[in-house]
Parts: structure tokens; C-alpha cells; sequence
């Protein structure tokens, strides 16, 4: 690029040119990997299925013209073409590729199970290779994941201060025990792959002091010792950036569209394939609500939530403000048997340290240093001139 001082572009032209990659994608990519981690088509179609829906919330009318944007973020609906778009990427996905779920959801965050059937794309990791464990050379969520030395084994673990939020740990229905232990520790829960040597580690009794706080249990898979893989900041594991799963639950958001609920047969049966795999009950309709606890716990901690607020309030922003200014933020809390969840809250967050969201609370501002190199990010975004072809035939 020789000249980076240039205007901003129109986010829905950000996201139109997304589209536009990932449909070339979707058609000229093999359908099989070439060999594992490899892309295929239908990781292109499954984060299709993703973005077709942020798409639908700014946009009204059919396709995008550059000029069909929406005004009113609290208007309640999206546009139809692009659900239905993103409920044929997912359908792509389902009846065409030959990805599938794992059976055991912690499977899902262990070496073993790199490049599993249920990855579309993941970053691909040099695994826990001793030439490459230098600060941030490789994979170091372990280090910052990890809440004591003994897990590691290696001096790498920072996480005794990084936990779950209240606001996460009381939304895990008490029936949702799997996922919960797969995602965060709470007291007593039982891993038997860390610390193998000494029989295995329980958290808050192997080391006490553990029953204010759930740490992340999630992307730690312990030490050297515990799998012959992980090396001090480097722990082998890839970083999964969309699985079926998600896709499953995509196809059901896009199917229930600007309803309040479906029973449709196709989105309730993949829908309750990813609850049925956590030991829940299956659902006979979906709700939007439904879909929301889906998404958090199913993909929590994989970087996706965020972006479910963002998507909804494309269309319902008032509705995620307000959401946002009642989560308990900063709350402390305590382990607690008689509670159905097994913790309660200690005390709200002290007064003044929790900040109101506003919808400026959405976006994230431009950083200085990026502006004073490029003042022209300060003005108001222009068109971006496509001049490719556009992929039409993709779902013919």
C-alpha cells in the first residue's frame, strides 16, 4: 500500500467486501482439506452463515446497494434476504460437507483433538515446539489462562486473577454441568488431566483459597509432563475461530428470523444436536432468548459473544444497552452449595468503578496513534468502489 492516508470506508461497505471474499471462497475452494487444518469451501459458507447475519441488521430491503441502510437501530427487525442467506450458507455446511460434531464437548480444547470433525478453521499452531517458546512466539493462552505454577509445571501461569464474571458463572443452568466444567473451574470439580503425577487435580482442595472466584478451565490442558506436548508458552493447542457448532446454531438464528419463536423441524434438530451433546434437555421451540444462552455457554470464551451483542443491537440496540447496565459487572461472589448454580453473590461492584454503557459503549474508538499518522480517519466514511465480479451462482 503506498498511501495510507486515506478516508474511512462505510462499515457496511467493511463488511459487504468480507462477504465478497468469502463468497469467492465458498466457490473455488476444494470441498475436501488438503490435509488437516486445511480450508475447505464449507469453512468459507460456515462463516458466511456468521456474517450474512450481521449484514441482515444493517441493512433493510434485499441485497446491498450501498444505499439501503438501516436508520433506526431499534426498529426490531432485520432484513430478510440476508437470513435467508445465511440459513442456505448453513444448510451448505449440513447437508454437504462431511464435518460433525465431537461427541465429548471437552474434547473440543485438548491436543489430542486438533483439527477435529467439528473445526471448520482454526489458527494452525506449532505444537508446543521447544525452539518456540519465546514471550508470545507461539500459542501462549495457556500462561495466561492458567491460575498456579503447578498446572503449568513451567512458572507460566498468570490467570490466578483473570476468572469468570458472576454474571457468567450464574447463567449456567445447574443441568449444564458439562460445558460448565469444560469452561470454568468450580469448586470441587475433578481434572484428571492436570498434575497427572500427583492423581490429578481438584480445584479449591488440591490448593486451597479457590472458593471466591471460577478461573477459566478452558484452552488449559496442563504441562509437559501431564501430555508430552506443551511447552512454556506454547501449549500446541489451536485456536478455533468457527466450529459446527456455531454453524448449527447459526442456521437456527436464521431460521427464526424476526419471529419470536420456531418450531421449524430442520432448526430445532440441529439446535438441540448441540444442547443434546451437553446433556441438555432438548427444546421443542426456539426463542431468541434460548438462542442467546446457546450461543454464550456453547462458545464461551471463544471470542464470539461480543459480537452477538454488536449483531443485536443492530436492530434492538436499547434492548442490549440496557442488558449491559444489568450484569452484575463487577460483582463479587462466593461458593455457595444451596444455591442452584453452587455460588452466590457476595456484593455488588463498589460504587463509581462500573461505568454506564451508552450506545458509544458499542464501538471502540480510533486509536491516537492511527489518527495522527491518518487524519483523514477523523472525517466521515465514503463509498468503497468495488470492481470485481460479484459470485452469484453459490446457492443455485
Amino acid at each position: 500500500m503506498n498511501n495510507f492516508v486515506i478516508p474511512p470506508h462505510k462499515r457496511s461497505d467493511v463488511i459487504e467486501f468480507a462477504i465478497r471474499d468469502l463468497e469467492f471462497a465458498a466457490k473455488y475452494l476444494p470441498k475436501e482439506p488438503s490435509k488437516a487444518g486445511r480450508l475447505t469451501k464449507y469453512s468459507a459458507f460456515g462463516i458466511l452463515s456468521r456474517v450474512y447475519l450481521s449484514m441482515a441488521g444493517l441493512t433493510d430491503n434485499g441485497e446491498y446497494t450501498g444505499s439501503n441502510l438501516v436508520t433506526d437501530y431499534n426498529r426490531g427487525t432485520r432484513n430478510a434476504y440476508y437470513l435467508d442467506l445465511s440459513r442456505k450458507a448453513a444448510l451448505k455446511v449440513v447437508n454437504e460437507s462431511a464435518y460433525k460434531l465431537l461427541d465429548n464437548y471437552g474434547d473440543l480444547f485438548t491436543y489430542e483433538h486438533n483439527n477435529n470433525s467439528e473445526s471448520l478453521f482454526s489458527l494452525q499452531w506449532v505444537a508446543g515446539h521447544p525452539d518456540a517458546t519465546g514471550w508470545g512466539s507461539n500459542n501462549p493462552q495457556q500462561a495466561f489462562f492458567a491460575w498456579e505454577s503447578m498446572i503449568t509445571n513451567d512458572g507460566a501461569a498468570w490467570g490466578n486473577a483473570t476468572y469468570a464474571s458472576y454474571n457468567l458463572v450464574s447463567e449456567y443452568d445447574p443441568q449444564d454441568r458439562e460445558r460448565r466444567h469444560a469452561t470454568i473451574c468450580t469448586y470441587g470439580e475433578f481434572y484428571p488431566e492436570l498434575c497427572k503425577a500427583q492423581g490429578g487435580y481438584t480445584y479449591g482442595v488440591t490448593t486451597g483459597g479457590y472458593k471466591e472466584k471460577c478461573n477459566i478451565k478452558k484452552w488449559v490442558n496442563g504441562s509437559l509432563a501431564d501430555n508430552g506436548v506443551n511447552q512454556k508458552q506454547s501449549s500446541g493447542l489451536m485456536t478455533t475461530m468457527i466450529r459446527l457448532a456455531e454453524v448449527y446454531l447459526n442456521l437456527a438464528e436464521a431460521t427464526l428470523g424476526n419471529n419470536a419463536s420456531t418450531t421449524d423441524e430442520t432448526a430445532l434438530l440441529y439446535f438441540n444436536k448441540v444442547r443434546e451433546r451437553a446433556g441438555m434437555t432438548p427444546k421443542e421451540s426456539v426463542t431468541y432468548e434460548d438462542l442467546r444462552y446457546e450461543r454464550r455457554i456453547e462458545l464461551a470464551l471463544e471470542g464470539q459473544y461480543w459480537y452477538d451483542l454488536v449483531r443485536r443491537a443492530y436492530y434492538k440496540q436499547q434492548e442490549v444497552v440496557n442488558y449491559m447496565n444489568n450484569q452484575d459487572r463487577n460483582a463479587s461472589y462466593v461458593y455457595d452449595e444451596t444455591e442452584p448454580t453452587q455460588y452466590a453473590k457476595k456484593a455488588d461492584a463498589t460504587p463509581g468503578t462500573v461505568s454506564t454503557a451508552t450506545i458509544n459503549s458499542l464501538l471502540l474508538p480510533l486509536p491516537d496513534t492511527d489518527t495522527s499518522k491518518n487524519p483523514l480517519l477523523k472525517g466521515d466514511p465514503v463509498d468503497y468502489t468495488f470492481t470485481e465480479a460479484k459470485i452469484t451462482d453459490l446457492y443455485e
